[in-house]
């Protein structure tokens, strides 16, 4: 039997930022144990709402689905941006926008 669909593939790398103005938590006196718990938990509170941009992220998903469109990788997530998680990322798209196979064991 012969196979008349063919399926495409829509992708969207999306990034976004939100800055967050630190001069308040960076004035707190914390002990040492408690400040990158203390850290997370400010960004939390000066950030969006966490429900809202779920909602966005569902409301996408339903429109495109309603488009005819399949759902086969949700890979959304966040973190706090810092100089090596940065250059992490950079490294990460350079090698995954470049033509050339990378292998290890390639010489």
């Amino acid at each position: 039997m012969e196979n008349n669909i063919v399926k495409t593939i829509l992708q969207a790398d999306l990034r976004f930022t939100y800055p967050v103005n630190m001069s308040e938590f960076n004035q707190r006196v914390l002990k040492v144990d408690d400040v990158n718990n203390a850290r997370k938990e400010y960004l939390r509170e000066k950030s969006p709402a966490e429900e809202k941009i779920i909602e966005i992220f569902d409301n996408l998903e339903k429109e495109l689905s309603e488009l005819g469109y399949t759902c086969v990788k949700n890979l959304t997530y966040s973190y706090e941006e810092n100089p090596s998680s940065m250059l992490k990322n950079l490294l990460k798209d350079t090698l995954l926008a470049s033509d050339i196979p990378t292998s290890p064991f390639k010489k």
